[in-house]
């Protein structure tokens, strides 16, 4: 799963350095925002596929976890000693 989120991820750079060509070049972006929309769902389908690729003990069983956002931020954790983390 690692190595299939660092080539998104290189993919972005590579999607991006295009992008900035377009944009130097006053055309319509629509390519790149296709690009991008096929590199999200290839991020998407990677993190909730659960072909066995388990690194560090966690792969996401369905699509919520992608999409929750944190409503208590403001809240502190603290460690076993007391100390905030």
């Amino acid at each position: 799963m690692v190595v299939k989120l660092h080539q998104v991820c290189m993919l972005s750079i590579v999607i991006n350095f295009g992008g900035w060509l377009i944009w130097q070049a006053y055309l319509p972006p629509t390519a790149y925002n296709l690009a991008f929309i096929g590199v999200y769902i290839w991020a998407i389908v990677i993190l909730t596929s659960r072909n066995g690729s388990n690194v560090g003990g966690f792969t996401m069983g369905c699509w919520h976890p992608c999409f929750r956002f944190n409503r208590h931020s403001r809240f502190v954790h603290t460690d076993n000693n007391g100390d905030r983390t």
